[in-house]
């Protein structure tokens, strides 16, 4: 009999669980300040950075500003009731770097939305936090329906 529960993740489980993705969900505010904008992006984990690429537009725009974004990548099961969910806060910057640019080349990255997408983003992985969320079981009493 498995019990409901949510786990937080170590930074170490975070790290490993972004490195086994390609597809999350970048969040920032536009250059207004005002609305949030969430958008999907694939996207590489580099020296402990979540690296994706953007052509001219909104996530471009916040990386040339250095803006505070979030970026999001999670599973869920919704018929068990599980998963989990890996979140990095941190500062959209543009990177310029000519040997990692081309290091970054290399792995053929794919954008997720159509379009010429020349640039490359990086968020430092410094705030990270993440949760697992185990299988609730109707026949365990922790599990409440109605919660």
């Amino acid at each position: 009999m498995t019990t409901c529960g949510t786990h937080e993740l170590n930074r170490g489980e975070c790290l490993d669980l972004l490195g086994q993705s390609s597809l999350g969900r970048l969040a920032f505010v536009d250059s207004v300040g005002i609305l949030p904008i969430i958008v999907p992006v694939n996207y590489v984990m580099h020296e402990g950075s979540v690296v994706f690429r953007a052509g001219p537009g909104a996530k471009l725009a916040a990386a040339v500003r250095g803006a505070a974004v979030a970026f999001e990548v999670g599973r869920t099961d919704e018929t068990d009731q599980t998963g989990w969910t890996v979140l990095v806060r941190g500062i959209a910057e543009e990177l310029v770097d000519a040997p990692v640019l081309t290091e970054l080349r290399e792995q053929h990255l794919r954008p997720w939305a159509p379009g010429t997408k020349r640039h490359y983003v990086r968020i430092d992985a410094h705030l990270v936090t993440g949760r697992r969320i185990d299988r609730n079981d109707a026949a365990s009493p922790m599990w409440d329906p109605t919660m």
